[in-house]
């Protein structure tokens, strides 16, 4: 794990320590860029004070798996899981949320959430959050990040496999849906 204020994946920053959550806290990243066409990107925790540049990534995230649009839904939802930070313009963000292995007797944490404007795409922000979420699952002692996708989703299981992440083929996932 790179100390503070060192380059975790040049040209990345990695999240200040100061800045990261306990590990029973969900937390969000976002992707930051002076314009979505250049590469230059910061990863840092997301806060309150970016509420508003998340809430519209995060209702088009939502929209692309096939729910209606509904800003409102998607303020009230962050509103419960932000805190401090910056400014710049937000072209992507990811959640963790916190797990448990019981095999393994340790700490996992489920990305549930990754998405980056489609303007901003291709240039390393998709990479450089995963690798953030990873950086901060070690820090924090995990042992596994688990997430899934679409099936037909086949850009980001390609971001995935290339970044070093394994599909699991041991085990059927099945929900039961309560609302």
């Amino acid at each position: 794990m790179p100390k503070t204020g060192q380059a975790a994946l040049a040209p990345v920053l990695p999240i200040p320590e100061i800045l990261l959550p306990t590990p029973l806290r969900s937390f969000s990243e976002i992707a930051y860029g002076r314009k979505p066409e250049e590469l230059t990107l910061q990863i840092r925790q997301g806060t309150i004070v970016d509420l508003d540049d998340l809430v519209l990534l995060f209702d088009r995230y939502r929209t692309f798996y096939g729910q209606q649009p509904d800003e409102d839904l998607a303020r009230s939802f962050l509103l419960d899981r932000l805190r401090h930070l910056q400014s710049g313009q937000a072209i992507g963000f990811t959640q963790l949320f916190p797990s448990f292995s019981s095999g393994r007797a340790a700490r996992t944490y489920i990305l549930n959430d990754l998405y980056v404007a489609p303007e901003a795409r291709g240039k390393g922000a998709g990479k450089a959050l995963l690798a953030a979420a990873a950086n901060y699952g070690k820090a924090v002692g995990a042992v596994r990040l688990t997430l899934s996708t679409a099936h037909d989703n086949g850009a980001a299981q390609s971001l995935y496999e290339g970044t070093g992440w394994i599909r699991e083929t041991t085990f059927i996932s099945y929900n039961l849906p309560l609302a």
